[in-house]
């Protein structure tokens, strides 16, 4: 019905829906509504601190996350004279490990390669921007891992760094998505992208 609705209007469809007593498993009820769905945001709640995280966006970038609070404000009042108010969302810089802190519980988990998406097309803007447009995937893989330090897992007996492997990967599904090209010599670059634009 969503899809009818889409094609027949050109308007998109969005559905609130709510994760079981398990947050962690996302969603509740039929797996397949993610599935078929172009895109799915997250958004979860301590106090007055509210979380949005892109946990599925088709043809785009996960893992984007934006800290948010919402405002009460007086928009007029009734007929009584009594104040009528709205809710209006203020940004703020809270992630959304605070506040699964913040409630005691256990962060959902995302597609590991959402994590390092964002990172790497930050870094290679950055870079493409102060280095000529020179940047090769050696030196783009080095710059994200400085921004993302390694810690082992005592659980674990083996404490090897996968970091580096998870961001190639990351690299490879970019360019398969268009927003990243890397030729036979290693050198990155980006499809339409102005570095003279991008750093001012």
């Amino acid at each position: 019905y969503c899809k009818a609705i889409s094609r027949a209007t050109g308007a998109m469809v969005i559905l609130i829906h709510h994760s079981g007593k398990d947050e962690s498993k996302g969603a509740r009820g039929w797996s397949g509504l993610r599935a078929a769905s172009d895109f799915e945001i997250e958004v979860i709640r301590a106090d007055d601190d509210r979380v949005a995280t892109v946990t599925k966006m088709k043809g785009g970038v996960d893992g984007a996350e934006y800290g948010f609070e919402l405002l009460t404000v007086v928009v007029g009042l009734d007929a009584d004279g009594d104040e009528e108010t709205t809710c209006v969302v203020q940004f703020t810089d809270v992630g959304r490990q605070a506040v699964v802190g913040q409630k005691g519980g256990k962060p959902k988990e995302l597609d590991p390669k959402a994590v390092w998406k964002p990172l790497v097309l930050d870094e290679a803007k950055a870079l493409l921007a102060t280095n000529d447009g020179t940047l090769t995937q050696a030196e783009l893989v080095k710059a994200v891992l400085s921004q993302r330090a390694f810690v082992p897992n005592p659980d674990k007996p083996l404490k090897r760094d996968y970091r580096p492997s998870k961001i190639n990967v990351a690299i490879e599904e970019l360019v398969g998505m268009g927003l990243l090209s890397v030729d036979e010599g290693g050198r990155v670059s980006m499809p339409d992208f102005d570095a003279q634009t991008w750093a001012e």
